[in-house]
């Protein structure tokens, strides 16, 4: 999902209520949103930003919006 889907989603809901992540697919449990942060993304794995240019970041990584609970 693109950040600027997810914007046009949470503009529909009301801006007070708290932001819920589910830890899976299940909905095995529940936390807050606590940070919402950059990196970089590739194939299931996440690399900082500040690394783009390391040999262990792979040339295809993308930068992502990450959301932590």
């Amino acid at each position: 999902m693109k950040v600027k889907t997810l914007i046009g989603i949470l503009k529909e809901h009301n801006q007070e209520e708290e932001v819920v992540l589910s830890r899976d697919p299940e909905g095995n449990g529940f936390s807050t949103l606590e940070v919402i942060a950059s990196g970089l993304y590739s194939d299931g794995d996440l690399y900082d930003i500040k690394d783009r240019d390391k040999e262990e970041v792979p040339k295809d990584a993308e930068r992502v919006t990450v959301l932590w609970p």
